[in-house]
Order: C-alpha cells, then structure tokens, then sequence
C-alpha cells in the first residue's frame, strides 16, 4: 500500500494531476478493491471525503483511453472533484445553517410591473412579497414555475434588503455557479437542458444584488450566535467567470410571445458566498409539447456535506404519467448534472429538498363537495382522506426516502384559485369564502375548444425533504393556532400575491454543519 500512496502522491504532483487523480480515484481504485477513504488513511490525509457523491468527470469521455491525455495542457480541475478536496475544517462550533425554501407557480403572470409594463419599484416590490419572504434567514431558495417576470429577483433582494433594515455589515447576494468550461455528458438526453443550444431549453441567468442586515425571523427560533463567531471552511472561490443556473423554459398557457419557465433562485448572505459552492446544475423537460414541464436541479457543497435541490413542474389530471414524470426526474436531472445513468438523485448528495408543482389533486371529491368542508374548517380531514401523495411517496421507489413536513393549520389547498381574488382574512366567520377564493368552474381558452371544464382544488404545490443522517431538519416554530404547541414551519401564503392561480408556499429547514 505504500507504494500504491507514492505513486498517488507523484500523480497528484505531476502536470496532468487534475485528469490523471480523477481516473486513479473512478478508475483504478475500484478495480483494485480499495476505497478512497483507505487510501487516505494510508497517506495520513484526514479530510471530510464524501467518496460516493462524484459525478462523472466532465472532461473525460466514457470510451475514452487511459493513455489518451498525453499533450502538455495542464488541467487544474480540482475544484471540480467533490470527493478530492481535502480541506482544513477550522475548529468551529456546531451550529445550523437556517434556510428557506419556497416555491411558487406565477400563472405566466409578472406581479411587479404597472399596467404599461413598467417595474413597480423596489419599496413596493417589497411589500408584495412582505408576507412570503420572512427577514432572519441565511439561504433563501425560491423555486418558481410559469415564470415570465424579468423583475423577480430584483423583487426578491429589494425585499430583504428592506426587511432587514439596510445594516451595513451585511448584505445577500444572488449565488451563481462558476464557469468551468464543461460539456454535456455523453449519452445526455436531447431533452436536457445541459445542451444549451437548444431554444427550447434556453438558459438565463439572473445577477441582481441588494444589501442588508439579518435580524432573527420572528417565527424562527432566536440563535444565541452571530456569524462571525462560526465560519464555513471557504470552498476555494476563485474569481472565474458566473454561469446561469439551469432553466427549463417553454411557450403554452399565458406565454406565447415570452417563454415561461421552471427555474430555482438562490439567495445567501455576502459573508457565506465563499462557503456556499454551486457545484452543478442541470435541467430536464419532457418534451418539445409540455411547455415549460420538467424539473431543474442545483447541486451545492457547504463545509464538506452535499445539498440537491430540485424545482418540478409536472402534468396534472393523469396520476400514471405523473409517477413517470417523477420517476424519470430522479435519473434524469442526476445524469444532467453529470453523474452516470440511473444514478437516484438521493445517491447525488447527503439531503435532498424537491420543491415544486406536483399537480397533486384530491381525488374521490367533487368541487362543490370540496368547497363545502372547506367552509366547514375540514380541509386537513379532506387532506388526510383525499390527498394523493402519500400514496406516491410510498409507492414510488424514487421518493420513498423523502418526507413531507407537517402542513401549518391554515395550509389550504393552493390552487384552483380566482386570480385577483380578495384576501381570506376572518375566514371561519364566513362560510361563503371558499367561493370567493377558488374556481371549481371555468371556461377553457377558446385555442383549447372553449369548453366548460371542472377543477377540484388540490395542494399541487408542496416540499418534500430527504436527509441521509437527518441533519437537515424542519424548523420548529411556535403555533398560536394550537395553543403555542410546535409546529414545522411549512405554510401557503393565503393572503397575499394574488395574482396567480395558485398560492405560494415555503418551508424553513435547519442545516446542522461543523
């Protein structure tokens, strides 16, 4: 074995050592039984390595030759190699990153611009999403379907920068992943949006930055610690060229003239971006007629663990295509980040969190039906007994590892709703609201036939979360709904940003790191 650690050791050194460890650690190792982490062991090398989370090495080819690589160009790729970094963890004390993930479907509709077109302005794009966006966290994840606005972002950072009081020691920033140059994995579907030649899978990126400071959420728990007395180990941030984020994009309902997309935004503070790598992104859509139906997914790496997070937008009213669809997004959003075929997105990384539209429906009911229990404050009876995705988290074999959070009291059924509806304010008094709110009957467009059709209103958009050792954890949070008990910090914003035909929702997490 010694021997075995001098030849890594003059590989490591040597000019092609990027290209050359990739292959001895996915090749070579492997075939002689041994483990990166034995090999470490024999070298002395004590380092976090999350040996099984490598995707495949973007610049080598699956028939590609050992001896192939015999020019003189120097690859420094290591930064590209999860499983080789060996970084020094400074002595920290454990603590909890706090992140919140939220998930909207915007209806092909841009809440922040006046009737002619015009963006509203940061103080009242602020107040828009004054009642999604809760001050006090350090990563914000926001994924969106049916996108069209160009002035989301700037939305989302004038937000934070007004709920925090314009502190000057601390600001968020946009996250972006580094361009390294690297080319769609062979075999990479044509569907995917890795092949960014495609108009149908166009890609765009978003580079807006607001400052601010970061008060405690007042529903999250307070931490008796600022961030300077915890550092993330920096994750070798070079200054290279900002790549855009995977999109899946597309033309249907609402967008005919501008694509609409699925796409996921990332937020974080300024003093965490060195800490907070984008390793990978990727996308898939179904296909050339399902708009912008697909998922994307974003890989990232924080002191050593490794977080997927996946934004979905899938077919509704066909329950056998949509265990399909989520099926195939498992594989296939891993392979378009780079890992080998049939690779499960919970093999990708330690916790995954899949956010979305799943176009989940309550099934068995009719939509008067529904609206009655609704005024009658039964709707997590009609949850419990007629919701369908517990029965796909079961049966499904790519989610039967995810869990859903517990839904907050008022976490009503997030679609079919009257776009421009008024607010539910003072609901259990009036039993007519649920009318007023949701639309169990609608004319189709007339492009579609012109048809009446029903609508039965459904949680279709929902957070699902998977952690391999259970550092990834729900927020708990005080419930004054319930006589203070604890509830998971999972809610859909009832009141606010109304212009879509679906409500928003989110879900804060708490991220145990060393």
């Amino acid at each position: 074995m010694a021997s075995f650690a001098s030849a890594w050791k003059a590989i490591r050194s040597s000019e092609k050592g990027g290209l050359a460890a990739y292959r001895v650690q996915r090749e070579i190792l492997p075939s002689l039984g041994y483990g990166l982490g034995r090999l470490h062991a024999a070298m002395g090398i004590k380092a976090k390595v999350s040996t099984p989370k490598l995707p495949p090495h973007p610049e080598v080819d699956e028939d590609e030759e050992s001896d192939e690589d015999d020019n003189n160009t120097a690859h420094d790729l290591s930064s590209d190699k999860p499983a080789l970094v060996t970084e020094t963890l400074r002595p920290t004390q454990p603590t909890a990153l706090r992140v919140f993930v939220g998930s909207w479907n915007m209806a092909a509709k841009d809440p922040f611009v006046t009737p002619k077109g015009e963006y509203i302005g940061h103080d009242a794009a602020s107040a828009k999403l004054e009642a999604f966006l809760p001050p006090g966290y350090d990563v914000y994840v926001l994924g969106t379907q049916e996108k069209v606005s160009n002035h989301l972002h700037a939305a989302v950072l004038a937000r934070l920068d007004r709920a925090i009081g314009g502190r000057a020691n601390s600001s968020y920033v946009a996250l972006h992943r580094r361009d390294r140059n690297t080319r769609r994995p062979r075999g990479s579907s044509s569907n995917s949006t890795a092949s960014e030649d495609s108009e149908s899978s166009r890609v765009s990126a978003f580079a807006v930055e607001a400052s601010g400071s970061v008060p405690c959420s007042p529903l999250a728990p307070p931490l008796n610690m600022d961030h300077a007395q915890w550092a993330l180990p920096p994750t070798h941030v070079s200054a290279e060229k900002q790549k855009p984020i995977k999109e899946v994009c597309g033309r249907g309902d609402g967008a005919f003239l501008t694509p609409k997309a699925t796409s996921i935004g990332i937020y974080c503070l300024r003093e965490l971006e060195t800490s907070i790598e984008i390793v990978q992104s990727g996308g898939y859509k179904f296909s050339m007629a399902s708009g912008s139906k697909g998922g994307v997914a974003v890989l990232l790496r924080v002191a050593g663990q490794l977080l997927t997070l996946v934004n979905c937008h899938l077919e509704a009213n066909r329950p056998a295509l949509r265990h399909k669809q989520l099926s195939v997004l498992s594989t296939k959003l891993a392979h378009s980040m780079g890992f080998p075929h049939d690779t499960d997105l919970t093999a990708c990384s330690d916790h995954v969190i899949w956010m979305g539209d799943f176009n989940y429906r309550i099934h068995t009911l009719d939509g008067e039906t529904v609206l009655k229990l609704l005024a009658a404050g039964k709707h997590m009876e009609v949850h419990d007994r007629y919701d369908s995705m517990k029965d796909d988290i079961a049966m499904i074999p790519a989610l039967q590892t995810f869990r859903e959070p517990r839904k907050w009291p008022s976490f009503y059924p997030t679609y079919k709703k009257i776009p421009g509806r008024r607010t539910m304010t003072n609901a259990e008094g009036d039993p007519t609201w649920p009318a007023r709110v949701y639309r169990v009957l609608f004319r189709e467009p007339l492009y579609k036939g012109g048809k009446v059709k029903t609508r039965v209103p459904g949680w279709c958009d929902r957070i699902l979360y998977s952690s391999e050792h259970n550092t990834l954890t729900v927020e708990q949070v005080e419930c004054t709904e319930q006589q203070a008990s604890l509830r998971d910090n999972y809610c859909s914003v009832n009141d606010a940003l109304c212009e879509s035909d679906h409500s928003p929702i989110f879900c804060t997490f708490r991220w145990s790191l060393h």
